[in-house]
């Protein structure tokens, strides 16, 4: 009976609504009225009470009530913005330390009038030029920038000296440093095979620079020989090669050339008693790394035990 209640409570407007009022009419007189309410009220039951809160969790998730809607696009931005890193350093403008951005794709070295008051504070000779042809747009700006003007300045880092060209903004944002700059103080080192730039952690940068002809280049163990212990009892196996997919075969012929120039590979004269299978990696950007699969030689290697000498 509570159900039949409940349906008769929630579909009574629709009955009298209904445009068929003369057959609902004609359904009660007949008997048949009751029948089809039972029918329906048995097949269809009421919603729980967890289901129903489970609607009421989703309409409050998917929905946004009018005070988180008042934040602003800007600071949703700022957010994303301020947990990405960027490279920063420290670098002596006419010998006044300024904390710099590594801008690799901007054109022009930018600083703001806050630093520049304390570069003109230590060196009243340098004064502010005007900048009437020259006009600086940020990415995706259709407004230029507002500059008060700029001046030519000697900047060093550590050891390396050049003669830069700064224009002041009068905003007062980070200051940024262009690629010619970076370059040219040693901070951004581009090549054919490795793009190294400046660590943001001053201890780090320290130990880089420091040792800086330990990382450069692919970093090889040059003149030292390792001997392998091969056990004579296990048998040599000549294992069969691995096919190829024809999209990578061009790229396999090419790589040993390439590791032979690099000094990771050298050719050897002459037939070998093992041969494992050559296994292309595929890595980002197109490029590939070859490894062999060295499962079974690595069953002939003998284990040395060395002992060391506790701390």
């Amino acid at each position: 009976m509570s159900q039949l209640r409940w349906f008769l409570s929630t579909h009574r407007r629709k009955i009298l609504m209904s445009s068929r009022r003369k057959k609902v009419f004609r359904m009660w007189k007949n008997g048949s009225f009751w029948k089809t309410l039972l029918v329906d009220a048995t097949t269809k039951t009421r919603p729980s009470r967890h289901n129903q809160q489970q609607r009421n969790n989703r309409k409050e998730i998917c929905g946004l009530s009018e005070d988180q809607q008042s934040d602003t696009d800007k600071e949703f931005i700022y957010t994303i913005m301020a947990s990405t890193k960027t490279p920063q350093t420290t670098i002596k403008i006419a010998n006044v330390p300024v904390p710099t951005i590594i801008d690799t794709g901007s054109s022009v070295n930018i600083l703001n009038y806050e630093h520049f008051k304390k570069i003109n504070q230590q060196n009243p000779g340098i004064q502010l030029q005007p900048t009437t042809t020259t006009k600086v747009f940020a990415y995706g700006a259709k407004q230029p920038l507002h500059l008060l003007g700029k001046f030519t300045a000697n900047t060093q880092y550590h050891s390396k000296t050049t003669t830069s060209i700064f224009l002041v903004t009068k905003d007062n944002n980070t200051c940024l440093l262009s690629y010619n700059t970076s370059t040219a103080l040693g901070l951004l080192n581009i090549n054919i095979n490795s793009i190294s730039t400046d660590h943001p952690d001053p201890r780090i940068a320290q130990i880089l620079q420091k040792h800086h002809q330990v990382f450069q280049g692919m970093g090889n163990l040059k003149n030292c020989e390792v001997k392998l212990e091969i056990d004579p009892t296990v048998s040599f196996v000549a294992q069969n090669s691995r096919r190829l997919p024809h999209s990578m075969r061009k790229k396999v012929n090419e790589k040993p050339h390439e590791m032979e120039e690099q000094g990771i590979i050298e050719k050897v004269k002459g037939v070998t008693p093992r041969l494992s299978p050559l296994i292309p990696i595929p890595k980002k950007g197109g490029d590939l790394r070859l490894v062999l699969d060295m499962r079974v030689p690595n069953q002939a290697l003998k284990r040395r035990p060395v002992q060391f000498s506790p701390p």
